[in-house]
């Protein structure tokens, strides 16, 4: 391999393993919930793209396999399984090595200990442990490399071979996609069933998950292997993007690690906005002696004219169309069935954080009606009479919902 390709290829895996190591900190202990299976798919999709053969070479270190096998096969394996084994290599030269650095080109792969760097005399071994985590890949037959830095050379890569069993299925998926919602005041739940099948009648057990912030968990089993968790939300919830990740710790089948689901989607909370953007009082038909008076209206963000409906403005987690993990189980049907935003109750709940900054001398009446809020401008007599043209501000809370341009003719 030529020395430049070899410092190429070595800068960009060493991206990729820094990529993974921040990604899989922490383990094996457990990360907190919300973070452990968001980081799982980040590992998948990179696993995925991880390199499976090794790369030509033409300076290779004296480095071999016991028996000076090819590969390390790890045999069958299941797929949340995380299983430790340990690699050998001996020095099959003359002259010493320096071993630079021991990493491994996926995140389904971890070393777990190796000395680094050092001095490897001829005819003597270099020890590796490392740990293979099944469930970064998919049930399969895989390869993939712990790759040697070794001063002087290529880098050296051992395979390790195995292939994934699948022993869980989820109906409908492992991934629940809620789609765009407002997530305040209508309920709903979602279930995921997990099937798990083991060979000798093997017999597996869930264990109700840690608390969620975000949503109450029912765990049930109708069935030997069979499991179901309903999910319902805890209203009201957080505005912006959700990604809530639910472990489930195992028991009963040695080796099997926790299963993880997750639901994702956007949260936009009362998503409203102003209606007009320019705002026109015909200062002509005033009477001398009145104020002067103008209408705004705030409407669901969704009856909005096209171009500023911005109801899913919190972009998900990307996933291909075809990709089996995600469900759509979208909720705005359920609210929009629930009618949220055709009772005046809403209105009144909602007209409670409105917030006109007008100009001075302005005021603004706030109406809650059955379909949403009147805002009553008011102006001075002599209110346009220096400038033709005046701005204001409508907020939501903290979030501005209208710019309004008043323009007196």
């Amino acid at each position: 391999m030529h020395p430049t390709f070899s410092r190429l290829l070595t800068i960009l895996l060493s991206l990729n393993l820094l990529v993974a190591a921040v990604l899989a900190q922490g383990e094996p202990a457990p990360a907190p919930a919300a973070v452990a299976v968001q980081d799982l798919a980040e590992q998948q999709e990179q696993a995925a793209q991880s390199p499976t053969e090794k790369p030509a070479s033409t300076k290779v270190p004296p480095l071999q396999l016991p028996d000076s096998a090819a590969e390390v096969n790890l045999g069958k394996l299941m797929d949340r399984e995380r299983r430790q084994f340990t690699v050998k290599l001996r020095h099959a030269g003359d002259k010493p090595l320096a071993i630079e650095q021991i990493r491994s080109t996926c995140p389904c792969l971890e070393i777990v200990n190796a000395p680094q760097p050092f001095s490897l005399a001829p005819g003597a071994e270099l020890t590796i442990d490392a740990l293979l985590k099944a469930n970064v890949l998919s049930p399969a037959p895989f390869g993939r490399l712990i790759m040697v830095n070794v001063t002087g050379y290529d880098p050296y890569f051992a395979k390790v071979v195995g292939e994934i069993i699948k022993n869980v299925s989820f109906d409908p998926a492992p991934v629940i996609d809620l789609g765009s919602f407002v997530g305040q005041t209508t309920s709903w739940t979602r279930t995921v069933t997990l099937k798990f099948d083991f060979p000798e009648g093997k017999q597996i057990v869930l264990e109700q998950p840690a608390e969620s912030k975000l949503f109450a968990l029912a765990l049930s089993s109708p069935a030997p292997n069979t499991f179901t968790v309903a999910a319902t939300p805890k209203l009201p919830l957080p505005t912006g993007k959700l990604n809530e990740v639910i472990t489930l710790p195992t028991r009963g089948v040695e080796g099997y690690g926790p299963v993880q689901i997750a639901f994702r989607g956007a949260v936009t909370g009362w998503d409203v906005t102003v209606a007009e953007r320019t705002v026109t009082v015909d200062t002509a038909k005033i009477e001398p002696g009145n104020a002067l008076a103008a209408e705004v209206t705030i409407i669901p963000r969704s009856e909005a004219p096209l171009g500023r409906n911005q109801g899913r403005r919190f972009g998900g987690h990307s996933h291909a169309k075809n990709d089996d993990r995600v469900a759509g189980k979208h909720v705005e049907n359920e609210e929009q069935a629930a009618g949220e935003l055709k009772s005046k109750a809403t209105w009144q709940e909602i007209a409670k954080a409105i917030k006109a900054e007008l100009p001075a001398g302005c005021t603004a009446e706030i109406v809650p009606e059955d379909t949403g809020i009147k805002l009553r401008l008011t102006f001075p007599e002599q209110f346009f009479a220096q400038r033709p043209r005046h701005s204001a501000t409508i907020l939501y809370g903290k979030k501005v919902i209208g710019r309004l341009t008043i323009v007196g003719k």
